[in-house]
């Protein structure tokens, strides 16, 4: 799915790009479903929303291989 943002604010992006699979999808069966999942994935992959808090305990860890 793409989206254009026609004033985005300083710094911001004004195309957005998701991809949603068809597994996802056939889950969705009502209109607030599929706002709920693309709303998820665009603020994921532009916000990082729930991501940082998943790797916050890595900073300052060193991993030897």
């Amino acid at each position: 799915m793409q989206f254009l943002c026609a004033n985005p604010g300083p710094g911001e992006a004004s195309q957005y790009t998701i991809l949603i699979t068809d597994v996802e999808l056939a889950t969705v069966t009502l209109q607030a479903q599929l706002l709920t999942l693309v709303t998820t994935k665009l603020q994921r992959k532009f916000r990082s929303s729930g991501i940082a808090s998943k790797i916050d305990p890595f900073v300052n860890t060193a991993i030897t291989i």
